[in-house]
């Protein structure tokens, strides 16, 4: 772990300046929630952190497509947080990445079905982790609840080589030292948020194939609420869901609330954390009864701050 550590800072230090170099700053506009330029692109960790040890400790030649795909994902996620790409081509890598994941887990052999679903669902929770990269500390703290998690649940299961999550959890916390702040030192980019959501996507599917249990993909079910919920408003609102908003509930408790970024951060991943309890300890049954919960309270609340009008006739 020592020497991950050393390695993680290492390169997090050398990004630093040359990002600083080649002036590879986020500009804010009139989506964002910063007021000033802030360097992007930290997330660039995650994905070295995923492939390293496959070098180091493990056999990288069994996990070529999935190594193949982690990089393909992750260059074209950082090019397109340098020079934003078309979404043909965008759309269209993320798929190959999707199928060499898929490919790797050997999915296609359970059925055609399955095949279908596994990729329809790694696409939204590519989409939902982008989705939510909007505040600062929230993707890193919520991946770090998630992995951590996922931590406890591989000893039982024995999901994927610890190493891997250790290394991730690694590489989170570092890049949260400079991004769990009031004021960001640096924004992950989506090599970030596509990278790590690509990652966790190949750890929980692995989880639900070896347990038969479909519960597992509400290990990220506050992200998936967030992102679902805020689709279908749209959607009865007439907008276009493929135009970027600024409409989740996470940034209007943000933007109009005014809500300090880490305490809304901190908010999501003590719920998701509290509910991960019960989705390991507790029944089939408490699980859905607690979900559909956390659906009521999260439609209540909703609907109590932002009012009818702004939920479902017109967002301003």
């Amino acid at each position: 772990m020592i020497l991950y550590s050393i390695i993680y800072l290492l390169i997090i230090i050398i990004y630093y300046f040359l990002a600083k170099y080649y002036k590879l700053y986020d500009k804010p506009n009139s989506r964002s929630s910063h007021k000033f330029n802030t360097l992007n692109g930290g997330g660039i960790l995650f994905p070295i952190a995923f492939i390293l040890p496959f070098f180091i400790e493990l056999e990288y030649y069994k996990y070529i497509n999935l190594i193949i795909g982690m990089t393909l994902i992750s260059i074209i996620s950082f090019v397109d947080d340098i020079k934003p790409i078309s979404n043909f081509k965008r759309v269209s890598l993320h798929s190959i990445a999707v199928i060499l994941l898929l490919t790797h887990l050997d999915i296609l052999s359970i059925n055609i079905l399955y095949f279908i679903i596994s990729f329809i669902l790694i696409t939204g929770i590519l989409n939902a982790y982008n989705f939510m990269d909007g505040i600062n500390g929230l993707n890193g703290t919520y991946s770090l609840v998630t992995l951590s998690s996922l931590l406890f649940i591989n000893k039982s299961y024995n999901i994927v080589p610890e190493i891997l999550i250790i290394s991730l959890i690694i590489s989170l916390i570092i890049f949260l030292f400079l991004n769990f702040r009031n004021n960001a030192i640096m924004f992950s980019g989506d090599i970030g948020s596509i990278s790590i959501g690509y990652i966790l996507s190949f750890i929980i599917l692995i989880l639900i194939v070896k347990d038969h249990n479909i519960k597992w993909i509400l290990l990220l079910g506050i992200y998936g609420l967030d992102s679902v919920g805020t689709i279908v408003l749209r959607i009865i609102r007439k907008e276009n869901i493929f135009k970027a908003h600024r409409t989740h509930f996470y940034q209007y408790l943000t933007d109009y609330k005014k809500i300090n970024h880490l305490l809304v951060t901190s908010i999501y991943c003590i719920v998701q954390l509290s509910f991960n309890y019960i989705l390991i300890f507790k029944t089939d049954y408490m699980i859905i009864v607690s979900y559909f919960s956390l659906i009521l309270l999260y439609a209540i609340t909703r609907i109590k701050l932002e009012g009818y009008n702004k939920l479902f006739i017109k967002y301003n």
